[in-house]
C-alpha cells in the first residue's frame, strides 16, 4: 500500500501516513457512539508483533493492565479484507491482528492513547478507544481489588466512608426538609379547619339573626292584621265589644260611638299594607334561607378540601416512609 494515500493514520481514513502526528486516534467529542473508558483497541498488528508478552511489555509502562486479548485477523476489518481481495496475489499474504487492552484506570488508558511514540515502533499500528470494556464490571472490580496497593485500599475505604457519611447527611437533610414540609402542611390544614369553623359559626349566627328578624316581622304582620280585623268588626259586633272590653276595661260609651266613625276604606288599605309587609317579609326570609344554604355549601366545600389535603399528606408520608433509604450502618 502506498505511503501517500489510502487509509490515513492521523484521524481515521482519508489522510496520508506522512500527515500522521501520533499513533493514537483521539475520540471525536461529537460522536455519540458508545466507547469504553479503560480499554483500547490496537489495530493492524503485524504477525511478528502479535504476541501477548510483547504487547504487555509495551503497555505496562502506562499503568497496570487488567486484561489483554489478542485476535488474529486477516487484513484488519471487513472493508480492508475486501480491498485486499481486489489487489494482486502477492499483496494478500500480509496478515494483521487486533488486540484489546484494559487498564486499571481510565487515566492509564488516556496516557497510552496520547503517547506520541509509535506502538511497538511500528508506524502502521493504530490505537483508539474500544467500543466496550474487555471485562464486565464485576470481574474488573475483582481484578482491581487484587492489583490495589495497601495505600490504595486505605484510600478506597476512606472514600467509601466519606461517601457513606455524605449519603447519611443528605438523607438527614432530606428528612429535615420533609419534616418542615409536613409541619407547614399541618399548619395549613389547621388554618383551613379554623376557617371552616369560623364559616360554620358565621352561618349559624346569620341563621339565628334571620330567624329572629323573620319572627319580629311575622309578629308585626299579625298585629297589623288583628287591628284590621277589629276595625272591620266595629263596635256593633259581639266579638268586637268583647275585645274592647278585655283590652280597655273601663272605656266610656262615647269612645265606643267614636269607633263607629272609622272609615272602611282606611281599614282595607291598612289590611292591604299589612299583607304586603307580610309578603315582603316572606321574600326576605326566602333570600336569607338561600344565603344560608350557600354558606353551608361553601363550608362543605372547605371541609372536602381539607379532607383531600389531609389524605394527600398521609399518602405522601406513607410513600416517603416506604422509599426511605436504609442506614448504611445497618447494611
Amino acid at each position: 500500500r502506498g505511503m501517500g494515500g489510502g487509509r490515513g493514520m492521523g484521524g481515521g481514513r482519508g489522510g496520508g501516513r506522512g500527515d500522521r502526528q501520533r499513533p493514537g486516534i483521539l475520540p471525536d467529542p461529537n460522536d455519540p457512539s458508545p466507547r469504553a473508558e479503560s480499554s483500547l483497541q490496537v489495530r493492524r498488528i503485524p504477525p511478528e508483533l502479535l504476541n501477548r508478552d510483547i504487547l504487555r511489555a509495551h503497555f505496562k509502562r502506562f499503568g497496570r493492565i487488567l486484561a489483554l486479548r489478542v485476535v488474529d485477523l486477516s487484513g484488519g476489518d471487513d472493508a480492508e479484507q475486501q480491498q485486499q481481495q481486489q489487489q494482486p496475489q502477492q499483496r494478500q499474504r500480509r496478515r494483521f491482528g487486533v488486540a484489546y487492552v484494559q487498564f486499571f484506570s481510565p487515566g492509564d488508558a488516556r496516557d497510552a492513547l496520547e503517547c506520541p511514540d509509535w506502538v511497538l515502533g511500528n508506524r502502521g499500528i493504530t490505537l483508539e478507544y474500544a467500543r466496550k470494556e474487555c471485562l464486565d464490571e464485576d470481574e474488573a472490580r475483582a481484578r482491581r481489588a487484587k492489583l490495589m496497593t495497601p495505600e490504595e485500599r486505605k484510600q478506597q475505604r476512606r472514600e467509601r466512608a466519606e461517601a457513606a457519611s455524605r449519603a447519611k447527611q443528605e438523607a438527614a437533610a432530606r428528612r429535615a426538609e420533609e419534616q418542615a414540609e409536613l409541619a407547614r402542611k399541618k399548619a395549613e390544614l389547621a388554618s383551613i379547619q379554623k376557617q371552616k369553623a369560623a364559616v360554620l359559626q358565621q352561618a349559624i349566627k346569620t341563621q339565628k339573626a334571620m330567624l329572629a328578624q323573620l319572627g319580629e316581622e311575622v309578629d308585626d304582620g299579625e298585629a297589623a292584621g288583628a287591628d284590621a280585623e277589629m276595625a272591620d268588626a266595629g263596635p256593633g259586633s259581639e266579638g268586637g265589644s268583647q275585645r274592647q272590653g278585655e283590652e280597655e276595661g273601663t272605656r266610656q260609651e262615647p269612645e265606643a260611638e267614636a269607633a263607629e266613625e272609622i272609615d272602611p276604606e282606611a281599614a282595607a288599605a291598612a289590611a292591604a299594607e299589612a299583607a304586603a309587609a307580610a309578603e315582603a317579609a316572606e321574600r326576605e326570609r326566602a333570600a336569607m334561607a338561600a344565603q344560608l344554604e350557600e354558606a353551608k355549601v361553601a363550608a362543605a366545600a372547605k371541609a372536602a378540601e381539607a379532607a383531600a389535603m389531609k389524605r394527600r399528606i398521609q399518602e405522601k408520608l406513607l410513600a416517603q416512609a416506604r422509599a426511605a433509604p436504609e442506614d448504611p450502618k445497618l447494611a
